[in-house]
């Protein structure tokens, strides 16, 4: 009786390690500005960092597929124009710092569409999704919870618009050791959390 137990896990093992596995992937345009590719590079490192998965950066124009993929464009991307599922009033009429966090759905696989007004809107939904996924930002740094996440997609359907057109902080405080001690590095760390923070000012 035991063999034939053992026989039934190792076939069981067998049979879980040839279930496919879902291929998720990034795709951003062909021409992608630096602020597309920026956040394409920034979204595939919080996703590792919450599930230890290290997704593929596809540009290209002409996708062969989009189901089971995060496609980061800003509103005029031709990428966009080829993608009849995702109707342009959805996000023609984005302003600059505007972005809309997108799902899709063909029944089987999830697909979602992180689409910014301009470079500052795309930045700012790429660090809205790692929050959906988990991840803190604080001006000090990063906040990435310990334990590891399986890789899915969030199903989402949500647009931000700043109340404010001009959002940030001035570094000047009575405190006994504030900005006027920090060097040049301590700067340099605190305006790199700024756009996660979705602020566009230091002053």
């Amino acid at each position: 009786m035991k063999p034939f137990k053992i026989l039934s896990c190792l076939i069981l093992l067998l049979l879980s390690g040839c279930i496919a596995k879902e291929d998720y992937q990034i795709i951003i345009s062909s021409g992608a500005n630096k602020a597309e590719i920026l956040a394409s590079k920034e979204i595939r490192r919080y996703i590792y960092l919450r599930t230890g998965e290290l997704l593929p950066i596809i540009q290209t124009d002409a996708p062969s597929q989009i189901m089971s993929s995060i496609i980061i464009a800003t509103k005029k991307q031709e990428l966009l124009k080829g993608i009849y599922d995702l109707p342009s009033s959805e996000f023609q009429n984005l302003k600059e710092q505007e972005f809309i966090l997108k799902s899709y759905t063909d029944g089987r696989q999830l697909s979602l569409f992180i689409i910014g007004g301009g470079s500052a809107g795309v930045l700012y939904g790429a660090y809205q999704f790692a929050e959906e996924i988990g991840i803190r930002f604080y001006l000090d740094g990063d906040v990435v919870p310990d334990n590891k996440q399986s890789l899915t997609l969030p199903v989402l359907n949500d647009k931000s618009s700043p109340l404010f057109e001009l959002r940030g902080i001035l570094p000047f405080h009575d405190f006994p050791e504030g900005p006027d001690w920090w060097n040049l590095d301590d700067y340099k760390a605190i305006i790199g959390q700024l756009s996660k923070l979705k602020m566009n000012f230091i002053g």
